[in-house]
């Protein structure tokens, strides 16, 4: 007996690719971006819980693996993790970093 496969096809080339508008960090706050791909929308998920690890309990092993990452955004420009410890503190400190807005907008 034949079972049916539960894998998901694979997007066919000629499809367009879904785009998702995330906030990414700057060094005046939070700005909107489109990214097209769900590693790179999970990385950013990633990096925001770090963040917010840090400003709730002072722990910041999680943002040293973002030191030296950029992301790549839809458009092909490279944007590089905020990890200086100093800006984050300033932007806490200014309400610039609300966790309520992971992700899509």
């Amino acid at each position: 007996m034949k079972t049916s496969s539960t894998r998901v096809p694979a997007r066919h080339p000629s499809a367009p690719r879904r785009h998702n508008e995330i906030k990414l960090p700057t060094k005046d706050g939070p700005v909107a971006e489109v990214v097209n791909t769900p590693f790179v929308r999970s990385d950013v998920a990633r990096y925001w819980n770090a963040v917010k690890r840090y400003v709730e309990i002072g722990d910041d092993r999680r943002l040293h693996s973002y030191e030296t990452k950029t992301i790549v955004l839809a458009d092909g420009r490279r944007f590089p993790f905020i990890t200086d410890l100093a800006t984050l503190d300033r932007l806490a400190e200014g309400g610039v970093l609300a966790f309520e807005f992971y992700g899509r907008r």
